[in-house]
């Protein structure tokens, strides 16, 4: 948890929620801003879904491939080398009908054009900040993204909490990384403003923990059951007291809270081990 200062002085825009204290500033959204964020979505992509459905239907293309499937099953028999059936590619549709449809050709050069903001050279780095931490990244996706983000009704982003994987993540790096997600999340359609700067995305982050983050009791089967997914997989074999170990003393120890209202249980393992990470640190 954040432990504050005897002489740290509170106002009207300090926001305490689940242990973290921080200060509501002008780049936080107001809750009704985060409230019509639900409503919103990507207009242009599901206008050109639909665009894409009517020239090749899901369900047209499902009975044509059960039946392609079918007679594939006759004709491997006399020729075992044919080839499986050719799968509906949203990809190849949009390329290929774009110059025919407005809302097609919306979508296909907004696609290809790249921002104004883009730089490649910021984008490789980020791409190697990224490599360079795989391992914890990957790490905090599984516990912070996937089991932390069962205490909301959405799936929070994450990237502003990623300071945690190195003692010294410089600014630099912080910079690129979060570059190169403003450039991934404009290519999903997802809104990018949000990552401008570092510390917008600390603001959005502090935002959604403060609004969204409300665990209820299917939040704490979900949880537990990414849990019991990862136990005993390769390529680690993990116990399921070694993973609680991890969600405890790893990702949630700014938001014990929030561990506790997902009732991850909290085995022998788990509070042996933060034991000797809290001996340890009191030894530095």
């Amino acid at each position: 948890m954040t432990w504050l200062s005897p002489f740290h002085k509170q106002h009207e825009n300090t926001c305490r929620v689940w242990g973290y204290t921080f200060q509501i500033t002008s780049q936080h959204l107001t809750k009704d801003g985060t409230a019509a964020m639900k409503m919103s979505y990507d207009t242009l992509g599901e206008a050109a879904l639909n665009k894409l459905n009517s020239l090749c239907p899901p369900q047209q293309q499902a009975q044509q491939d059960t039946r392609a499937s079918e007679d594939a099953a006759v004709d491997a028999r006399s020729s075992p080398a044919q080839g499986r059936p050719a799968k509906r590619d949203l990809f190849m549709l949009l390329r290929d009908h774009a110059t025919e449809d407005e809302v097609l050709g919306q979508l296909w050069t907004k696609a290809n054009t790249v921002p104004h903001w883009v730089s490649w050279e910021q984008i490789e780095r980020g791409q190697e900040v990224f490599y360079r931490y795989g391992g914890p990244a990957l790490t905090g996706l599984a516990f912070q993204s996937l089991l932390g983000g069962m205490g909301a009704t959405r799936v929070v982003e994450t990237l502003s909490r990623t300071g945690y994987l190195a003692k010294e993540f410089q600014q630099k790096e912080i910079e690129d990384y979060v570059a190169l997600f403003r450039y991934i999340a404009y290519l999903t359609g997802t809104p990018d403003e949000f990552f401008e700067t570092p510390a917008k995305a600390k603001a959005m982050m502090e935002t959604l923990l403060r609004d969204e983050i409300e665990p209820s009791a299917t939040s704490r089967v979900l949880a537990n059951n990414i849990l019991s997914c990862l136990e005993g997989q390769s390529p680690t074999f993990p116990s399921r007291s070694f993973l609680e170990a991890n969600c405890r003393v790893r990702v949630f120890r700014n938001f014990r809270s929030i561990f506790c209202h997902l009732h991850c249980a909290q085995g022998s393992f788990a509070k042996s081990w933060e034991a000797r990470v809290s001996l340890r640190r009191a030894d530095l």
